[in-house]
């Protein structure tokens, strides 16, 4: 699963969203062995800093939705995020389920096959991640995502090796596809980014393909349904983030 730019290959990399979310309470251990289990490519995760100081896996701002608790999690202590449930609401059978550390979710997925595709959701703690990736020695076994430029900026400037994927999403954005094209590559190489990743709303072949010119590396995301998974496979997306990513695999093995 290559982030370095370029027109990637009719095999169209799977990235598990939020680990195999589909089937495992999303950003647990139980969805990133899940993920790991199905052949993902990748899994994708969340990682904000909680009060004391560790790095989480948690999508929202605040507990609540997918975790027992409330507050957000930027004020509130490890110790006191370790005593929630992160599983229950999604089956009985995941009770007891915790927030993990980002160190967790790397150790399960350190040479498994699958890549680690780290969101950093906010400004200020790319340091620490980029520690926590180079303390598992995973340089080689992890991708950057994220929708701040700052935060792209800094991976790349930093680790200039490590995969690092931007993050956009207007799907209002006008004009023609070598306009649009000629926009996202400007916010693109603001960032210094060679990968961008974009709504799959966005997209369209001509998109897709003006982008490759520029020689972007091009992912998507959410991508659950299967009609949709071939036609951006047959379009060229490099790669393809998704709840169901045992539908995508089942999908690209069909042209295997």
């Amino acid at each position: 699963m290559s982030a370095t730019g370029g027109q990637g290959t009719s095999a169209c990399a799977v990235v598990a969203h939020r680990g195999f979310s589909y089937v495992a309470p999303e950003n647990t251990l139980a969805s990133v062995r899940a993920a790991i289990q199905v052949g993902a490519d990748g899994c994708e995760f969340d990682v904000y800093r909680c009060k004391s100081g560790e790095l989480v896996l948690f999508h929202d701002k605040k507990l609540g939705r997918t975790a027992s608790g409330f507050g957000k999690i930027v004020e509130t202590n490890f110790d006191v995020l370790q005593e929630l449930d992160a599983g229950g609401w999604k089956s009985p059978a995941y009770s007891g389920e915790r927030i993990p550390e980002l160190r967790d979710a790397l150790q399960l997925l350190k040479d498994s096959g699958c890549r680690a595709v780290i969101e950093i959701k906010t400004d200020g703690i790319t340091d620490q991640v980029l520690k926590a990736v180079q303390a598992e020695d995973m340089s080689d076994q992890v991708a950057i995502i994220a929708f701040s430029e700052n935060v792209i900026r800094d991976v790349r400037s930093q680790a200039p090796n490590l995969s690092c994927a931007w993050l956009y999403s207007n799907t209002k954005l006008k004009g023609t596809a070598e306009q649009k094209a000629e926009f996202i590559a400007a916010k693109a190489h603001a960032c210094n980014a060679t990968v961008v990743n974009l709504n799959q709303q966005m997209l369209d072949e001509a998109l897709i393909a003006a982008l490759h010119e520029r020689g972007f590396s091009v992912w998507t995301w959410t991508v659950d349904d299967p009609g949709r998974m071939r036609q951006l496979r047959v379009w060229g997306v490099d790669v393809l983030t998704t709840n169901r990513p045992d539908l995508a695999l089942s999908v690209r093995a069909e042209s295997e």
